[in-house]
């Protein structure tokens, strides 16, 4: 459901995937056809803002179907603007993807203290969001 909330045309954040995911059952194949784009973080407040805006949007588009990121960290952002992209910085790795209200099915990266009752909530992803900007130490921002 990630990726065709991501293929509309409106869903400025998301990475934008050529086609729909594929499961091939023999050699059990999990396949995500993807526009390029490469791994980044943000070097200076300009790019900063303006990743976090996008992961925000993205976010949004999820969180609007009560779905949850769970796994928001600079690995799963990638910077790809490309001629009539919808965005510059894209939130990637919708296979984490999950209900929210839902107790976690599997040990994700730092999750434990994003739960909520034990449960990962549409502020669970927000908290994420918080420390991917504590994380990330760029010119002109004072960290």
């Amino acid at each position: 459901k990630a990726y065709e909330i991501a293929s509309k045309s409106a869903s400025v954040g998301l990475v934008e995937p050529l086609q729909l995911p594929s499961w091939r059952s023999e050699g059990d194949e999990y396949k995500v056809s993807l526009e390029p784009g490469y791994g980044a973080t943000p070097t200076n407040s300009v790019q900063l803002l303006q990743a976090v805006t996008c992961v925000l949007q993205g976010l949004s588009h999820l969180h609007k179907e009560q779905l949850v990121h769970r796994d928001v960290r600079w690995p799963n952002v990638v910077h790809g603007h490309r001629p009539g992209s919808r965005s510059e910085w894209m939130l990637v790795d919708l296979e984490t993807v999950w209900q929210a209200g839902k107790a976690p099915s599997s040990r994700l990266h730092r999750i434990a203290d994003v739960l909520l009752n034990g449960r990962y909530e549409l502020a669970s992803d927000l908290r994420l969001v918080a420390r991917l900007m504590e994380d990330t130490c760029v010119a002109g921002t004072g960290a």
